[in-house]
């Protein structure tokens, strides 16, 4: 009877399965539920609403406060804080900001062993730092869906963390396939697409204005190797490909655009990055009328002479004569002026009286009286 008890537990047991497996089931289907969610979120074509994006950190901390043990947990916190910070740069919460640095902090607390950690801490000191809004979401190495489980066995012995089967995987080669290019309302979306999961870090540099993506153990195609792929379109024109040890680097061409943000997506692995498109600034003012060139005078054409002054004309024989009696007549002046002094006052005669030549005014000093042949 014994037997046949110990041999019904059994089946039932294998049947089951061990609650490390049950374990790691829940939280996987939690996590790819969450992860489906934020998917829909980022593809739509609208941006998306901050009650929206609110409820999607929920889910992700859903996952932390139900499987706090599972593999999957650390993760979770991760994309909940970069939803949450997402939302801060979007809509200007402080709440959300506190909401995504506070997910942060819990990994680094609680979850020491993560390969999350590192960045969780230097994305908490960039934000608590600045004051002023920051225009782009920090970006990091985001590795999701590792094997399960973290709990520890019936013996005591730990089970493989999500952070060492990450850091194991990302040694594998993986290969970028392609780089795809679409529209957004407000800006241009870039999709790197990967045959496996691979970490990367992202850092901004100005002069040019770019952003380049380390992904650790990527491999380009042959396509892609060394490539510089252009692009038409306002802005992110140009996307090149480097090789760094141990390293894949693409650098994307910022002109044009305000911020970025990147995020990741499964089946296949694709990092996501989204640039939004610069506010249209006040228009150029037009310059100032400029003046009529003067003209250039040719220097290899003999100047005009100038204009001849005119010449007196000489005066006739009878001019001259006539110039000469009214100059003794007392009628010009003899200098060259043209004005003559006033005449002097007609002087009396023995009697006191004037003659008849000074009444008329007359300028003679003489009178003849011709008798005639009248006798």
């Amino acid at each position: 009877m014994s037997k046949t008890i110990a041999v019904v537990l059994l089946s039932a047991g294998c049947l089951v399965g061990s609650p490390n497996e049950a374990l790691a089931q829940s939280a996987r289907t939690l996590y790819t539920r969450a992860l489906d969610r934020e998917r829909t979120l980022r593809d739509a074509a609208k941006k998306p609403a901050l009650a929206q994006l609110r409820a999607a950190v929920a889910t992700y901390e859903g996952v932390a406060r139900r499987y706090p043990a599972s593999g999957y947990t650390d993760n979770a916190l991760w994309q909940g804080a970069m939803l949450s910070l997402l939302a801060y740069d979007e809509y200007g919460h402080a709440d959300d900001k506190r909401a995504g640095l506070r997910l942060l902090s819990r990994i680094r607390r609680e979850y020491p062993s993560s390969s999350l950690g590192v960045r969780a801490a230097e994305i908490v000191k960039e934000r608590e730092h600045h004051r002023e809004r920051d225009k782009a979401v920090p970006a990091g190495p985001v590795v999701v869906l590792p094997p399960p489980v973290r709990p520890t066995g019936a013996a005591g012995t730990s089970l493989e963390t999500s952070a060492t089967t990450a850091e194991r995987a990302v040694r594998e080669p993986v290969s970028i396939r392609d780089v795809k290019r679409s529209q957004l309302p407000d800006g241009i979306r870039f999709t790197i697409e990967l045959d496996g999961e691979a970490a990367y870090r992202s850092e901004r540099l100005e002069k040019p204005r770019r952003v380049f993506f380390d992904l650790k153990g990527a491999r380009p195609s042959a396509a892609l190797l060394d490539a510089a792929l252009k692009f038409d379109g306002d802005i992110v024109r140009e996307v090149r490909f480097g090789r760094h040890p141990d390293a894949t680097r693409i650098v994307m061409d910022m002109e044009g655009a305000e911020s970025y943000s990147a995020f990741t997506l499964y089946e296949p692995f694709r990092l996501v990055v989204d640039f939004k498109r610069a506010a249209a600034g006040a228009p150029t003012p037009l310059p100032p009328p400029s003046k009529p060139a003067l003209p250039i005078p040719d220097l290899s054409v003999a100047p005009a002479p100038p204009p001849a002054l005119p010449v007196p004309l000489k005066p006739t024989p009878a001019q001259e004569a006539d110039s000469s009696i009214a100059k003794d007549a007392g009628v010009l002046p003899t200098s060259g002026t043209m004005s003559a002094p006033p005449p002097a006052p007609p002087a009396t005669n023995a009697d006191g009286k004037f003659s008849l030549a000074r009444q008329l005014g007359l300028g003679v000093s003489r009178i003849v009286i011709d008798a005639g042949h009248g006798g």
